[in-house]
């Protein structure tokens, strides 16, 4: 239903371009991390809720067997994406994941957290019956078009990323 929601957006945005010259861009963001996600924001973000629970020496929750891909995105690279979508010709009408194009399992990522960190534990858990009714399976982000029209591509590979993530948080909490 989420997904329906959005691409439903995305008609309306391309609908009020034809019929009333306004210009749209889509920027179909996947799983955004990075330093200064508020930490009691819960219903998003999981690498920054696994490194606040890594660097306060919690467990870190794992669904199932955690084999469940997601593309992580760094949150400077999201930057650059938004400026280049708002400046570029070429961004206008168009449609454009912005994604590391790269597929990570969940516990391989909880594990390099864990690992990075030097706190924490990966701790596997039956999935709830709710949340097991939302899973989205596997994921991975084509980036082409944002790479093509844009010139776009991320820059922060995943291990950076967690590092500058978790060196950020432990600055901040003074962990």
């Amino acid at each position: 239903m989420y997904g329906l929601h959005k691409l439903t957006v995305e008609h309306y945005y391309r609908l009020y371009w034809q019929h009333y010259g306004i210009p749209y861009c889509v920027l179909r963001v996947t799983n955004t991390y990075g330093l200064y996600q508020l930490p009691n924001r819960r219903t998003h973000g999981v690498i920054n809720q696994f490194i606040l629970a890594a660097l306060s020496g919690h467990s870190l929750s794992v669904y199932g067997d955690g084999s469940q891909l997601r593309d992580y995105v760094h949150v400077a690279d999201v930057a650059t994406a938004i400026i280049l979508a708002a400046t570029h010709e070429q961004a206008v009408g168009g449609i454009f994941n912005i994604g590391a194009g790269v597929s990570v399992g969940l516990d391989e990522v909880a594990n390099r957290i864990v690992r990075l960190a030097g706190k924490g534990r990966v701790a596997r858990i039956v999935w709830p019956d709710e949340l097991l009714k939302v899973e989205t399976g596997d994921f991975r982000c084509d980036i082409s078009r944002a790479r093509e029209r844009l010139s776009w591509r991320p820059e922060v590979g995943l291990d950076e990323g967690l590092l500058t993530t978790i060196s950020g948080y432990r600055a901040l909490l003074e962990c």
